[in-house]
């Protein structure tokens, strides 16, 4: 499942200190998957990470592509 349990999202958000793992942001933050969920990465707290909005599409780009980006 593509949920994130609340144990996992405290874990990490512990772990990474409340800011961004790519810039160190504290704003705009959201949890993505370190192995991509659409490539079959799970929601283990090792596959998880806390990261700024702007990381987070940047990690998307370079994944999947600007055009896919484009369609989400």
């Amino acid at each position: 499942s593509r949920h994130i349990p609340r144990a996992i999202k405290h874990q990490v958000w512990v772990r990474d200190g409340g800011k961004c793992s790519g810039c160190g942001s504290r704003r705009d933050l959201q949890f993505d998957h370190v192995k991509a969920f659409a490539l079959r990465g799970d929601s283990s707290a090792t596959n998880i990470q806390l990261v700024c909005r702007s990381c987070n599409l940047r990690r998307g780009v370079k994944t999947f592509g600007i055009q896919a980006m484009k369609r989400a």
